[in-house]
């Protein structure tokens, strides 16, 4: 947990400490007393990380020649391949969407909810499109939320076409028969 931490630069790594190979019974306690109360304190971020390392999961998936990283001081920093940094206004349409739509779902949705979306594929390339509802699952497992989507393109149905209900003209008077 320490080692995931400090991969999104929330923890600073500590230098591993030597202990002795042999312990007395009353050191043996208080590391131990040590290491249950550290477990308690970063168990607390759990949640927290498994959604965080998504949303960078996800993002660095997509973003084509630049990658997420987490800063503790400047937040989230865009980086190309050659350590130039992008601002957020300055990445495209689609992924300024993926950005913040994840991000709400992973951390601004009430667990438990229902989210309707309408047309994701509106700013979104096809091979993202492609993706979109294999991401939605893995959010929906994480926090626990349940979505309809609605939408126009193939490409984001493709593998979920069993689960899709057709709209069309006259649909509704069959609904009632």
């Amino acid at each position: 947990m320490r080692e995931r931490l400090a991969q999104i630069d929330l923890l600073e790594t500590a230098p591993e400490i030597a202990l002795p190979k042999v312990l007395l019974p009353w050191q043996s306690r208080v590391l131990w007393t040590y290491l249950q109360d550290s477990d308690l304190k970063l168990d607390l971020f759990e949640g927290f990380l498994a959604k965080l390392e998504l949303l960078i999961e996800i993002v660095n998936s997509r973003f084509l020649h630049k990658h997420l990283r987490i800063d503790r001081d400047k937040g989230f920093v865009f980086e190309t391949a050659q350590g130039e940094v992008v601002r957020p206004e300055q990445l495209s349409s689609g992924e300024q969407h993926e950005l913040v739509l994840f991000y709400d779902l992973l951390f601004r949705v009430k667990a438990g909810s229902l989210v309707l979306i309408d047309e994701p594929e509106i700013s979104l390339h096809v091979s993202w499109q492609r993706e979109f509802l294999n991401d939605i699952v893995r959010v929906a497992r994480l926090t626990s939320l349940r979505f309809v989507v609605a939408t126009h393109s193939p490409q984001i149905a493709h593998k979920w076409i069993e689960r899709t209900v057709a709209l069309r003209p006259g649909r509704d008077r069959e609904v009632e028969a």
